[in-house]
């Protein structure tokens, strides 16, 4: 058989808009010299180079690969978010922080490479990942050598044989969507279900079962690898952080998702990997004919997650919310006790513009809530001025509630309900059997 490159495709699953989707840590690679990059693999030629979209990098190089180091003082104030959330991390004092400019040796000479008279060879100081001077970083560390840390979102052109390992973040047990790696295995019967944790190119990686124990694989084991999404309610590119660009040279880019790998290479079948597009179709690439292979930021990713709720403790919208009780006046008209207990959400930040959900812990009957309409009302009372009440009539809560449109319970025991709201105004999700509820208004 003949030997191929083999190359995981792993998609981490981290809604949240492009900009903090960029933020996240969808991967980091560990360089062979000790340097760290987060962000993800946006490019790769198998065997030969990567390249990586960083959002935040530490850096390591030699003491005698910087020429100048210039410092600046930097009022908190007005640095960038990503800055006063690490500052906000490892430091008390928020007033200021040294930011420095750093200016590498292989600058002051056009770009060439020093020659050490005295061994008379070629010395590179400088990594050639490096292609500009660093400006604005944090240093870390000074001495021998020299670390510092970079916020700044660029773009490293790494070799292959430059990277250590490659890997990515465990998926929160409070993460209800995202994709599994489920892997067949030489020899084996069975599968090994779980998320690939890390990975050592073209060698072996670390899948983390769902029984939380590591399993630590060689590539050559391999027979097989498939994606398979962790929720079956969601769309599978809903649940994938990346898409995947396959070139290939015989079809040009094929756009979409890796979703399975086929390692076994034999004269009628050569090893495959099979790409999704977003019209449902797929299609099988031979390794043979894939040039390299891009990736980018999905824009329908949509990363659903729980929260864990003690029986007490309701949620609308992932806000806090408390009860109030609720009493009958002479017209039968059914008001809140307490004003203080108003939830206000804007309709723009509801999901889909449409839903008010409510979280509640499975076992408290959450099955009894009605959503009504409500109204405000003002009232007077004897010899005192009008007081505004918000409620609903009898009438209203038999002929007009409504039950939820969708209610679901996950595996830490939260059940989240979904109840459609049409229009702005006043609205109270109800328990009629203890006269209770919880009053939002919607603007």
């Amino acid at each position: 058989m003949k030997k191929i490159k083999i190359v995981i495709a792993c998609l981490a699953c981290l809604t949240v808009g492009m900009a903090d989707l960029w933020a996240q840590n969808i991967e980091s690679v560990e360089l062979c010299d000790g340097s760290v990059l987060e962000g993800y693999i946006s490019e790769q030629y198998p065997g030969k180079s990567i390249t990586f979209s960083a959002c935040r990098a530490t850096i390591v190089i030699p003491e005698k690969a910087v020429a100048s180091i210039i410092n600046h003082q930097v009022e908190y104030a007005s640095l960038s978010a990503d800055w006063k959330h690490w500052i906000d991390e490892y430091f008390k004092e928020k007033k200021e922080v040294v930011l420095s400019d750093i200016r590498l040796a292989n600058e002051l000479d056009d770009g060439k490479v020093k020659v050490d008279s005295a061994v008379g060879k070629k010395q590179r100081t400088v990594p050639e990942y490096l292609r500009v001077s660093p400006y604005k970083v944090r240093i870390l560390e000074k001495g021998a050598m020299i670390k510092y840390l970079d916020l700044n979102p660029q773009t490293f052109h790494l070799k292959w044989t430059d990277v250590k390992y490659i890997r990515r973040p465990h998926r929160s047990k409070l993460v209800l969507s995202g994709l599994n790696s489920v892997i067949r295995l030489k020899g084996r019967d069975g599968e090994y279900v779980g998320e690939i944790v890390e990975q050592v190119l073209g060698k072996q990686i670390r899948l983390l079962k769902e029984d939380g124990m590591i399993e630590v694989i060689n590539s050559d084991q391999m027979v097989s690898i498939r994606g398979e999404k962790l929720n079956p309610d969601q769309d599978i590119f809903e649940q994938a952080v990346l898409l995947d660009q396959v070139y290939t040279r015989t079809n040009g880019c094929m756009a979409g998702l890796i979703v399975g790998q086929n390692f076994i290479n034999t004269k009628e079948r050569p090893a495959f990997l099979t790409v999704l597009n977003k019209n449902g179709e797929s299609h099988i690439v031979p390794y043979s004919d894939v040039e390299k292979y891009g990736r980018c930021l999905n824009p329908d990713y949509k990363l659903l997650t729980d929260i864990v709720l003690n029986d007490t403790t309701v949620m609308i919208n992932r806000q806090e919310v408390r009860h109030t009780s609720f009493e009958q006046n002479k017209e039968s008209f059914l008001y809140a006790k307490d004003l203080d207990c108003v939830v206000t959400l804007k309709r723009d930040s509801l999901e889909d513009r449409q839903f008010v959900i409510l979280e509640v812990k499975d076992k408290v009957g959450a099955d009894k809530y009605a959503l009504i309409c409500a109204v405000e009302k003002h009232e007077k009372e004897k010899k005192k001025e009008s007081v505004r009440i918000i409620g609903f009539t009898y009438e209203d809560f038999a002929i007009y509630s409504t039950r939820a449109v969708e209610q679901t319970v996950s595996v830490n025991g939260t059940c989240k309900m979904k109840f459609s709201v049409t229009d702005p105004g006043w609205y109270v999700l109800y328990l009629p059997k203890q006269k209770k509820g919880i009053i939002c208004h919607i603007e």
